[in-house]
């Protein structure tokens, strides 16, 4: 019975000696080494040579002595994206934070990196079009990427974050961010004619009461603790909400939804008031009757200029612009079932999964609006819809993945279709791109690598033999 040990890579002693078997699997001593180190690690022979994790000790040849080295890799536990944007931002099991994707748009995050290590490790992020920001377990916000679109911000604004108790949550647009603080106070920075200056309302966010935040491309909508709203940013886009104010004012709503150009904002009786852009969504004259026949709203989602709403019978009416969305028509008879769950959007679709476990999909087609291509495997078993700018995936109770729309921007997964055939937890898009996370931690992307579709150097990131690793 041949006789190993692990060392770490810094030489001090992790396991051993351990008695093993030859026959024994390369994973049986990855679990001890995994309880020494509390975290996942690969296991490297002198020579360099990587020991997967199904082999035996016997097939790599382990003579009696052996010395193998251990180097913690990080699993991630959450990735992050806009739909607008082009990178990812993925919170790793130590709290740091790892980045792929456009590198001017966050998709490069080593000027940070000391930022966020002194942060004592990051609770959250958010990201615009083109930036992210995150938020620290110390309280403190880091920034990076596109310093027009909320990449950076002034000193300022640093020192108005650091007050009102902290940040507890951040918001953003196409290309500007809004924190909220724990008083219920609000700070903005970024783009001002994308939300980023909130000098016209500012007295009203300084009173505090905001409890959440919903973003457009170009304007923000806050809701208060008193079921009333303010709104700030392109006036047009929903900025302005001065029609709908006496609305608006008398509170009861509950949620935001936001589509590219307009609010809307459901009410705790079901209705629902909606402003910007009319053939956005911002008009909603049209559907009133229908909403208030069915009970009322339950749920809103929305596109890039239509929005879907989940009534109280279970079933969806759509309005806003018809190629986006707008018009259901052609899927009436599956949404008027009374058996829609849930709703999902890409910029110009919808995709609805029944309480079946089945979907429909509805909108321009090249943008996911049409699921014919995979209807079967569509036709049961789905647990949760993502979008992308022009693409949906599928997370299958088995684990499996299944794609449509835009080919380039994550609608063809082939490349990646045996990672994607089991094991698949969650999922999140960017404008062109798809990162699904599977079971083990690992990270699997898809689509225009432009758009964080190539997460290669996601692969560097994770494998770091500098991390501390204390031994037992």
């Amino acid at each position: 019975m041949p006789s190993i040990s692990v060392v770490c890579s810094h030489g001090r002693a992790v396991a051993g000696p351990l008695h093993v078997e030859p026959e024994q699997s390369i994973r049986y001593v990855k679990q001890i080494v995994l309880k020494q180190l509390g975290c996942p690690c690969k296991l490297l022979m002198d020579t360099g040579l990587e020991l997967a994790g199904r082999a035996t000790l016997q097939q790599f040849d382990l003579k009696d002595g052996a010395i193998l080295t251990a180097v913690a890799t990080k699993m991630v536990m959450k990735v992050v994206a806009s739909q607008l944007g082009k990178a990812f931002a993925a919170i790793a099991t130590d709290g740091s934070v790892l980045t792929w994707g456009h590198p001017a748009d966050g998709g490069n995050s080593v000027e940070v990196q000391g930022q966020l290590a002194a942060a004592a490790g990051v609770k959250s992020v958010c990201g615009t079009g083109s930036a992210f920001a995150a938020v620290g377990h110390d309280g403190s916000v880091i920034t990076w990427g596109d310093p027009r679109y909320g990449g950076a911000c002034s000193a300022l604004v640093q020192d108005q974050l650091a007050g009102g108790g902290g940040v507890t949550s951040l918001f953003s647009t196409a290309g500007a961010f809004a924190a909220l603080r724990r008083d219920g106070t609000v700070i903005t920075w970024g783009a001002p004619g994308s939300g980023g200056d909130a000098t016209a309302v500012q007295e009203d966010l300084a009173a505090g009461g905001v409890v959440s935040i919903c973003g457009n491309r170009t304007a923000f909508a806050a809701l208060k603790q008193d079921g009333k709203v303010i709104s700030w940013g392109l006036p047009n886009f929903g900025g302005d909400a001065t029609a709908v104010q006496e609305e608006l004012a008398a509170g009861g709503v509950k949620s935001l939804c936001a589509t590219g150009a307009a609010f809307v904002a459901v009410k705790v009786d079901g209705s629902i008031v909606t402003w910007g852009m009319p053939s956005c969504g911002g008009d909603s004259s049209a559907v009133r009757d229908q909403i208030a026949a069915a009970g009322g709203v339950v749920s809103v989602c929305g596109s890039g200029a239509a929005f879907a709403a989940v009534l109280q019978d279970g079933s969806v009416l759509t309005w806003g612009r018809p190629d986006c969305g707008g018009d259901s028509t052609s899927v009436q008879e599956q949404l008027s079932s009374g058996c829609v769950k849930s709703v999902s959007a890409t910029s110009a679709a919808f995709a609805a999964l029944l309480r079946d476990g089945s979907v429909t999909s509805w909108g321009r087609p090249e943008f996911g609006g049409d699921s014919r291509p995979v209807r079967d495997q569509l036709a049961a078993g789905v647990i949760s819809l993502c979008g992308t700018g022009a693409a949906f995936a599928g997370l299958k109770l088995d684990g499996t993945i299944v794609t449509w729309g835009r080919p380039d921007s994550g609608g063809d997964s082939t490349a990646v279709r045996a990672q994607l055939a089991a094991g698949v937890v969650s999922l999140v898009g960017t404008n062109g791109a798809f990162a699904a996370i599977r079971r083990d931690g690992s990270v699997v992307a898809w689509g225009r690598p432009d758009s964080g579709g190539d997460n290669a150097s996601l692969q560097d990131q994770l494998v770091d033999s500098s991390w501390p690793v204390a031994a037992g």
